[in-house]
């Protein structure tokens, strides 16, 4: 649990210190605009016909970026849900060994603890298939 907390704590970090993403983040909607404006003004068909593949490449790189933004800020708040189920958990343990109880209790606990465990994997696992720092080796000549 708490390596997947871990993990998903790197990814975050990784996106949300990266330059690339950033930037275009900042840049492509007035891209966008310039292009389109350019487009509008332009009399010539095959520029028109250039300008209208960019105008779209640009248009699904920002469509893209929108949805890694949106993934990365729900890993964000289940991290801090988990973060905060942890917590409880910790109390929770120690209560168990404050006091005597009965296994029924424990057993909740213990399939609570499961359950934030798998959600953890789950979004880790998903994570690393959309935003996948460091274990992409390079392509050879």
């Amino acid at each position: 649990w708490v390596s997947n907390i871990y993990q998903l704590a790197l990814r975050l970090d990784a996106y949300q210190a990266d330059d690339l993403l950033a930037r275009e983040r900042n840049d492509l909607p007035q891209e966008l605009q310039t292009l389109t404006a350019q487009r509008q003004r332009e009399q010539n068909a095959g520029v028109q016909q250039q300008l209208d593949q960019v105008i779209a490449s640009k248009s699904t790189q920002w469509q893209t970026l929108r949805q890694l933004d949106a993934r990365m800020q729900q890993a964000q708040l289940q991290m801090d849900q988990s973060l905060t189920a942890l917590a409880t958990v910790y109390s929770q343990v120690q209560l168990l060994n404050a006091e005597a109880i009965n296994s029924g209790r424990a057993e909740r606990l213990r399939s609570d603890i499961q359950e934030q465990v798998q959600r953890l994997d789950d979004l880790v696992a998903s994570l690393n298939e959309v935003y996948d720092y460091g274990t992409q080796v390079p392509a050879g000549p």
